[in-house]
């Protein structure tokens, strides 16, 4: 769990401004803070440190950039100018490494361009999850400002480009948003989002459950970003869904007639419902114990193709090139399961059959899980509920509240309605669907999309 917050204050002197750094720090138990422009000479920063109980500290060049660490982590400086530093932190207790870099840019466009191009340079200097976090002094997008004359786009192209050639994404964000106010009058006040986040692929991978809340601007014209970083995976029940690459191995439809030949009892639909249940853990139970784990044997058979390949260059004889081929046939069985698999998990339907990306697939994966990740909710008292528990807990409630037995429906509200539903109209509604009609609607079902509950998708039938 990392907890850090980035905080353009505008003078850390300033008392409000500083005590409510400490109430943040103390209150989030912050592992990491940035503060950009604190108005106070470099010298003093360890000062500031000792006063809101950090260990580790530094700045940029210019004094405009402050970081400050607790002991959890080992930090070292990778560059430093005038308007970025970019560090390496190493955990102590997992010893997992990653990257953060703190901006504060000019508030001209070409002032801003030796920013970019040293962003670039730490691109080619970071080896791992790396997180881009500050004020960056320009938008993105002509919604992200309110007031004033309206945006034009090529003040925006050199952020937009760095940030692409960068491999960052913007991690979103919850609570306000605008992050920075002219606190003009109203007939001159400006809004813009000026602070934000950037992850690239290898920070999602590692932190699957990234947020970033933007808090209220107390004591300064910039609201501070809270962000929480964890990659804990979720502890619940998880549900059988069917795998597409199953339908290719030699066993499956043997596992399929047999569970579906099982004697069972009841009405059609009910039968129907226990055979697709049996099914589900006939298949879940060969899969663990005969399939197993495909991105492990993906990365053990690579090895094995090197060494035979080794091999085949030292022996040139025909026995040791058939005993690579035999080896690049089973690779090429695990590469074709992996890539469906990671083809099903992405639900990337607009890909030609033959387009094979398993860097983009990852990608597109780890940032759906982010993206679907709850992180709190409100409840009817207007309260935030945080922590999959808490959330699990309060949902339930919400449910049994809505739909639990002690409430009156209140049908009655439905004769406000008016009929739009004919005598004729209901006949057709209700009568028995043809045989032609209930294959053309299975066979048009998403083939990655489950139709219910049960995990089997549109691919099974």
């Amino acid at each position: 769990m990392i907890d850090t917050i980035i905080w353009n204050i505008r003078g850390v002197k300033s008392r409000g401004a500083f005590e409510r750094l400490k109430f943040l720090t103390k209150l989030n138990k912050l592992q990491i803070i940035s503060i950009l422009e604190p108005f106070v000479d470099k010298d003093f920063i360890t000062l500031y440190k000792r006063w809101i109980g950090m260990n580790g500290c530094c700045s940029n060049i210019n004094g405009k950039i402050w970081i400050f660490w607790t002991s959890l982590f080992e930090a070292s400086e990778i560059s430093n100018d005038t308007q970025q530093v970019t560090m390496k932190f190493k955990q102590k207790d997992n010893f997992d490494v990653f990257y953060m870099t703190f901006v504060y840019a000019k508030d001209k466009e070409h002032l801003r361009k030796p920013l970019w191009e040293s962003l670039h340079n730490s691109y080619n200097l970071v080896g791992g999850p790396w997180c881009i976090s500050g004020d960056f002094n320009v938008i993105m997008d002509a919604n992200e400002k309110k007031g004033g004359n309206p945006h034009k786009m090529q003040k925006s192209w050199d952020f937009i480009n760095s940030m692409e050639e960068c491999g960052m994404v913007d991690a979103g964000f919850s609570g306000p948003r605008f992050t920075w106010c002219n606190a003009r009058d109203m007939g001159h006040r400006i809004w813009k989002r000026l602070d934000r986040v950037f992850i690239n692929q290898e920070w999602t991978a590692k932190y699957p459950r990234t947020s970033v809340e933007h808090l209220a601007s107390t004591g300064s014209d910039h609201t501070p970003m809270l962000v929480r970083c964890s990659n804990t995976d979720f502890q619940g029940m998880r549900y059988f869904k069917f795998l597409n690459f199953w339908t290719d191995q030699p066993q499956f439809k043997e596992i399929v007639q047999n569970s579906w030949q099982e004697d069972i009892q009841g009405n059609i639909m009910w039968k129907f419902q226990q055979k697709l249940k049996l099914l589900g853990k006939n298949l879940s139970k060969w899969s663990r114990e005969q399939i197993g784990d495909i991105q492990k044997h993906v990365k053990e058979w690579e090895s094995k193709m090197q060494l035979l390949e080794d091999k085949y260059i030292d022996d040139n004889r025909d026995e040791a090139r058939e005993e690579m081929h035999k080896a690049q046939a089973i690779y090429s069985k695990w590469l074709k399961c992996e890539d469906s698999l990671l083809r099903q998990k992405a639900s990337i339907r607009w890909l030609d059959e033959g387009d094979s990306n398993t860097k983009y697939f990852h990608s597109m994966i780890n940032d759906r899980t982010r993206r679907l990740t709850l992180h709190k909710i409100k409840n009817q008292e207007g309260q935030w509920i945080s922590g999959d528990k808490d959330i699990g807990d309060e949902a339930v409630k919400h449910f049994e509240n809505l739909f639990g037995e002690d409430r009156d429906p209140q049908l009655h509200h439905l004769d406000c309605i008016h009929q739009e539903v004919t005598d004729k109209d209901n006949d057709a509604l209700t009568t028995d669907p043809r045989e032609e009609e209930i294959k053309k609607v299975v066979f048009d079902l998403n083939p990655n999309s489950a139709h219910s509950p049960d995990g089997f998708n549109g691919y099974f039938y």
